[in-house]
């Protein structure tokens, strides 16, 4: 048994079905503060408002990934997409950097470089099978499938 911590306190026990189970929790002065105040203002116990917000908290969680998902797509896009902010808000930078001027938003060079940067990104994505024969202007990108 050497590398494997012990486990400290009592042993957790699986809750029966319909039955609420019990939670060991320490929380900080303030936290029990604000659960206390909410619980009072709600009329529901500190155990029942600790239940309320917990609950809301994994609600909103879900409310958000689905939010995401239909907005943004697969998590694989959502990284991409956070990817070509990065991408774009950096090369703006830099470039304003080397023209030694502090508005980049409004230089055209410097968007130009911006730009090219967070497209670079997604065109990345595109399958290897796909060429890209030029960047039309208004932003379409020309994309032929070189397997047909």
């Amino acid at each position: 048994m050497e590398g494997r911590k012990r486990r400290t306190g009592r042993p957790t026990k699986r809750a029966e079905r319909g039955k609420k189970a019990s939670l060991g929790l320490k929380v900080t002065p303030s936290i029990k503060d604000k659960i206390e105040a909410a619980a009072r203002k709600s009329g529901r116990t500190q155990s029942q408002e600790a239940e309320y917000r917990l609950e809301q908290s994994f609600a909103t969680q879900d409310t958000i990934a689905a939010t995401l998902d239909a907005q943004l797509g697969p998590r694989e896009v959502r990284w991409a997409t956070l990817e070509a902010m990065i991408a774009f808000s950096s090369a703006g930078e830099a470039a304003a950097r080397e023209k030694k001027i502090a508005d980049w938003m409004h230089d055209a060079e410097c968007l130009q470089k911006a730009a090219t940067a967070a497209i670079s990104v997604f065109v990345k994505m595109i399958p290897e099978h796909f060429r890209i024969d030029a960047l039309i202007g208004g932003g379409n990108i020309l994309i032929r499938d070189n397997a047909k």
